[in-house]
């Protein structure tokens, strides 16, 4: 995990940036397994899961991973037009 997230990043990261590295490969971890037990009907801590999951986002985001925005498809934005036109129509 650490190798593909250093990957990411483009390699040879700061010193700063290991240490973030380091903490978002163990949270992907901790999020990993956390899913894999709810997967097998295990019960999960979900307040621990969710502050897990947004703090990995967090760190994601510091380290300029964060999930670029994809435009919206053709048929998303048809929609989207004809919901305006309609709420424009009134």
């Amino acid at each position: 995990m650490l190798a593909l997230l250093s990957d990411a990043i483009g390699g040879a990261p700061s010193d700063a940036q290991a240490l973030l590295l380091r903490r978002a490969a163990t949270l992907s971890v901790i999020c990993e397994q956390a899913e894999s037990d709810m997967a097998g009907g295990k019960p999960i801590n979900a307040a621990a899961y969710s502050t897990s999951t947004n703090t990995l986002r967090r760190v994601l985001a510091d380290l300029g991973l964060a999930k670029s925005r994809r435009a919206p498809t053709a048929a998303a934005s048809k929609r989207l037009a004809g919901t305006i036109a309609g709420y424009l129509a009134g």
